[in-house]
Parts: structure tokens; C-alpha cells; sequence
């Protein structure tokens, strides 16, 4: 018998090394000849490999708006995580006016790309693709003036893809989400992210943005200099979290007031919310012919659905 789902606390948006390593690239955009290409990655916290690589920085505020919209996550028996949330909740924190359909193929990047990580402390290698499963739910999302009533939608991170959760250090910036979607350049945005993982840091210009894989050696010049300009660009808003940066191109970093880091919890104490299920090639039924949308009907979603159902704070 599949027990009662509980409830447990919303997590971290992201965690240390993810946010370290350049998971997601310092672009809006990739290169038409580098998208879907193997890349290898390092920094001082390690490297990493990606195969079939999509990942930019859009996929990154994309993640960083789920978990900041979703209601309390599920933890499936088999380490997975489903989050539900409103795709026009996501939308909002995106600050776009791409449709839906632009998000889901985001998530399909994420289904598709295959990334393995090797730190001082532990190696992950994660072959199910970031996601397992993205789809429509049954139940219905709240309605607002003007907008259509749509389905909630819900997204399964892949168990060794929320590995990161149970055992990395956790970070928890809820505030600062919005304020790091509305940097302009994508660059900000990935150094930003790197940063505020650290309590403080001292370090130039130039080494940051080979952290972040943004400059590297053999890079031409023009280049470099156009990737600082976009750094410099926003100063003023980099230093609102705490990054100043120096007339001699060092940066400086101080740990502000609304972001806080968390051990991750022990994996015996990890709640069981609900079985895996039987198939784990497809975890969820068939998607619906009429609607053209996908929807959840097994049962366990049925169970799921029943903590889903608690309105978020602020819903009319």
C-alpha cells in the first residue's frame, strides 16, 4: 500500500557546487556549432563533463523560478523530486513573454543533457538527464482576471540530479532570486551565482570569469574585452549583492543579509512521500489526445495531488 504523502519544507533553489561549477554557461544563448557538443569544465571546485551540452544561464533562472514558485516538493522513494507549480508563476519571475511551449523546451534540454561531476569530495554522475519527467497535472491552477485557467504543471527531478539536495550544501537566497533574473547580461548572472555561495572572496576579474568558464586561455582579446564591458555595465547593480568591483579589476565579495546555507539532511532521515513506480521508463501515463497536453493519472499523482492542493499564499 503506497503510503500518505507528507509534507516537507520547500527546499534550497540550488546548492554549492552546482552553483560553483559551470553547469550552466555564462550565455543566453548557445553558439549554433557548440550546442549539443561534449564539453569538459574546470575550476578550483572541480570539473565537469557534459555531454549533448544545451545548459545556458536561461536554463538556470528557469530552475531557480520553479523552485521559487513551486509548492512543497515530493520526495519519491527512489530519490526523485517532483515539484508542482503554476507555469505562470515561472513565467512572472522569468520576466519573458515567451509562451509556455518556450519553457517546456527548456525542459527538454534538461531532459537530454547527461553531466557527471567529479569535486574533492565526491563524484556525481548523472546519466538520466537533470529531469526524468515534465508534465501537465490534472489539477486545475487557480484562475485570475483576464488569463485562461490552465493545469498546474509538475516537474520530476532525476534521483541522482536531486542528489545534490540530500548531500551538498544547501543554499537558500529566496530574495535575491528575482533580483539575480533581472540582471541583464548572462555573465552577471552566472557570477552572481558563483558568488554568493561564498561567505566571502577576493580574487580579479579575469579568474572569476574563468571560474564561470566565461574567458579562457586563447581567447581573443576583442573578446575578453567585450565580456568585462557587460561585468563593468552592471557594477552598480553586482554591488547591491554584495560583489565590488575595484578600478584595478578585483572583486570583492561579503556575504549579505538574505541568503543563508544549510547542511543537507541526513539520507536516513530523508521522508518517504511515495513509492517509486513500477515502470520507471514511464513513470506516468499517456498524455491526453483531446487537450493536446500531458496529464498525471496514476494514482500516485492522485496522492500527490492531494498536498498540491493547499493554495500557495498570495493565490486569489
Amino acid at each position: 500500500m503506497t503510503p500518505t504523502p507528507k509534507k516537507v519544507d520547500p527546499p534550497a533553489h540550488t546548492t554549492v557546487i552546482q552553483s560553483r561549477l559551470p553547469l550552466f554557461l555564462p550565455v543566453l544563448r548557445l553558439p549554433r556549432r557548440a550546442a549539443g557538443a561534449d564539453i569538459a569544465l574546470e575550476n578550483p571546485w572541480g570539473t565537469i563533463r557534459i555531454k549533448k551540452c544545451r545548459l545556458t544561464q536561461v536554463h538556470r533562472d528557469l530552475l531557480d523560478a520553479i523552485f521559487t514558485s513551486a509548492r512543497a516538493p515530493m520526495w519519491l522513494d527512489d530519490g526523485a523530486m517532483v515539484l508542482i507549480f503554476d507555469l505562470r508563476d515561472a513565467q512572472r519571475l522569468l520576466l519573458t513573454s515567451h509562451n509556455h511551449t518556450w519553457i517546456r523546451n527548456l525542459l527538454d534540454d534538461m531532459l537530454r543533457t547527461v553531466i557527471e561531476i567529479d569535486d574533492s569530495r565526491h563524484r556525481w554522475v548523472i546519466h538520466q538527464g537533470l529531469l526524468r519527467e515534465h508534465r501537465y497535472t490534472r489539477e486545475p491552477a487557480s484562475r485570475r482576471r483576464g488569463q485562461k485557467a490552465g493545469a498546474l504543471y509538475a516537474v520530476t527531478l532525476s534521483p541522482s540530479f536531486a542528489r545534490l539536495w540530500r548531500e551538498d550544501l544547501l543554499v537558500h537566497a529566496p530574495s535575491l532570486v528575482p533580483r539575480v533574473l533581472a540582471l541583464r547580461h548572462a555573465v552577471n548572472r552566472a557570477l552572481a551565482r558563483m558568488l554568493l555561495t561564498h561567505r566571502e572572496a577576493s580574487l580579479s576579474l579575469n579568474d572569476a570569469l574563468r571560474h564561470i568558464a566565461a574567458i579562457h586561455d586563447g581567447m581573443a582579446a576583442r573578446v575578453v574585452r567585450r565580456t568585462r564591458a557587460k561585468v563593468l555595465a552592471e557594477a552598480e547593480a553586482l554591488a547591491t549583492f554584495g560583489i565590488q568591483i575595484g578600478g584595478d579589476g578585483a572583486i570583492r565579495y561579503r556575504q549579505i543579509s538574505g541568503i543563508w546555507f544549510k547542511s543537507p539532511p541526513a539520507q536516513a532521515a530523508l521522508p518517504s512521500l511515495a513509492r517509486a513506480p513500477a515502470s520507471m521508463d514511464r513513470p506516468f501515463e499517456r498524455e491526453s489526445a483531446t487537450r493536446g497536453e500531458s496529464i498525471f493519472t496514476n494514482k500516485l499523482i492522485e496522492k500527490i495531488k492531494v498536498m498540491a492542493a493547499r493554495p500557495k499564499r498570495g493565490d486569489p
